[in-house]
């Protein structure tokens, strides 16, 4: 999905990976078809 949450890649497969820390908590964006981070999806809180 783009940014408009239209499907633009039907092969294409995207999720969050969580790392969870005592002070802090890391989302990093991950396009899982083709083994891939995405830096557009990445926060730090």
């Amino acid at each position: 999905m783009n940014t408009k949450y239209e499907n633009v890649r039907k092969d294409a497969a995207q999720g969050l990976f969580v790392e969870v820390y005592t002070n802090k908590v890391v989302l990093r964006g991950r396009e899982f078809s083709n083994r891939t981070w995405s830096k557009e999806a990445d926060s730090i809180g």
